[in-house]
């Protein structure tokens, strides 16, 4: 009786610690919608954590535009207006400078920041 008491308490803690690492988003993927348009992103700031990111990027915007974290040499290409993109990354910790490459775009104010901790 004792042994069953016990295999039981050590399931529920076990149960436990993996839902706590998943609200904790460490056993998750980062998911992050990412508006593009004239001239900015929405958010400017990004916060996730360490490892995989998905971005969702979409072009509310009339002109192309792209996302770029030339740091870690992160780019998705040109999205046309109406257009999303999926985008995927693994990033370490720190604080990355996020920008539109597409000439003027950057100059006009297209940059962001994103922030993994």
């Amino acid at each position: 009786m004792k042994l069953w008491v016990r295999l039981v308490a050590a399931g529920a803690l076990v149960s436990l610690f993996v839902a706590a690492l998943t609200l904790s988003g460490v056993a998750a993927t980062n998911n992050v919608v990412v508006k593009m348009l004239e001239f900015k992103f929405d958010p400017k700031e990004i916060a996730v954590k360490p490892g995989k990111v998905v971005f969702d990027l979409r072009n509310t915007g009339v002109v192309e535009h792209n996302f770029v974290i030339p740091k870690v040499k992160v780019n998705s290409g040109l999205v046309k207006p109406g257009q999303t993109k999926k985008l995927e990354a693994t990033l370490p910790a720190g604080r990355y400078e996020l920008v539109c490459d597409v000439p003027g775009h950057k100059e006009a104010g297209m940059v962001g920041t994103v922030v993994v901790k």
